[in-house]
């Protein structure tokens, strides 16, 4: 690895570990948005994304001997299990900024706007969601562990907001300026309209809900688009590329704006999935092992996580699952 790579690599490990101020946190942003070294940059943070995945795929597998060991060792094996999950959260962390790097640079190869104002990032923990207004008057309810990139003024024809998560648009009328939600690998311009969009990073389904109005969405490198009627739901998957056209209950896709939790045909690691975002706990399961099996679940306003997993395991009979503290262990039975 050249020197100017590994330079870029130590900036990008101090800035996902939270090193940086806000005010630097925002020249970072700026940094990975300008020209230069773009090819070292996209290196650098693909380099560290691999890093994070392979650690974060080893910790998992290695979740499943966590009791073993304990009864092995005692009060020395928990301590050794509760700094691998710290790790592991500090990876998964560190990969959720990565990422943003990652799709920040992937829009620079469709188009390369001129930024000539600071930007802002909106970020909600685990277990929160958040509502404010952008500088055109737009509202968001941004959801729980996500983040929302924009500008602290818009300028240029389009009004650019960069999503890494799931997010509720109301937007500001202006039909001289379209609205465009852009993420990795997909990018939703609106005019004046309501709309939701789901696109966490290790989810493998992007879907956007029209609420009312009139919304593109555009998908797979930008190559296709679809135009959604109110009501319609798009949802594309990112592994295997297909799209299919939903009418979904209105009131489930915004029921996270309630607090409550609601599932529709969705497997036991889907739900984990939602869960870990919900949740300030850290979960531990193998998704392998765990049943193909969908269910339909809806759990009232802020539902305890206890007695969501004790529903979840009632219902299923597929799995089991222990809390200690904030740690919750799921197994397939």
């Amino acid at each position: 690895m050249n020197q100017k790579l590994n330079n870029i690599k130590k900036v990008l490990v101090r800035f996902s570990s939270g090193r940086f101020s806000s005010a630097t946190d925002a020249e970072v942003y700026r940094w990975l948005l300008d020209d230069e070294d773009h090819s070292e940059k996209e290196q650098a943070i693909q380099a560290l994304w691999d890093e994070s995945v392979r650690e974060t795929a080893r910790t998992e597998a290695s979740g499943s001997q966590w009791d073993a060991f304990r009864a092995s060792c005692g009060k020395a094996g928990s301590a050794s299990a509760g700094r691998s999950i710290r790790f592991l959260r500090f990876w998964q962390s560190a990969a959720a900024v990565l990422l943003a790097g990652i799709f920040v640079l992937a829009f620079m190869k469709f188009e390369k706007p001129a930024i000539e104002n600071d930007l802002v990032q909106e970020h909600t923990p685990i277990a929160l969601t958040h509502s404010f207004l952008l500088p055109d008057g737009t509202q968001v309810q941004l959801n729980s562990e996500s983040t929302l990139l924009y500008p602290d003024k818009f300028s240029g024809k389009e009004r650019s907001v960069y999503l890494m998560g799931e997010a509720s648009f109301k937007v500001a009328h202006d039909k001289e300026h379209p609205f465009v939600v852009k993420g990795d690998d997909f990018r939703i311009t609106a005019l004046g309209t309501e709309f939701n969009v789901s696109a966490y990073s290790n989810d493998d389904e992007v879907t956007a809900t029209l609420l009312n109005g009139s919304v593109m969405v555009e998908y797979e490198d930008l190559q296709k688009k679809s135009i959604l009627k109110p009501e319609q739901q798009l949802v594309y998957n990112r592994k295997s590329h297909e799209v299919s056209l939903r009418h979904p209950v209105l009131d489930d896709v915004t029921a996270w704006q309630r607090g409550e939790l609601v599932f529709s045909r969705k497997t036991v690691a889907d739900i984990l999935r939602v869960l870990e975002h919900k949740y300030d706990y850290d979960f531990i399961y193998s998704s392998s092992t765990l049943s193909g099996d969908t269910y339909v679940f809806r759990f009232r306003d802020n539902a305890p996580l206890q007695e969501v997993m004790a529903v979840v395991r009632d219902v299923s009979g597929a799995i089991d699952y222990e809390i200690d503290g904030n740690i919750c262990r799921v197994r397939a039975i």
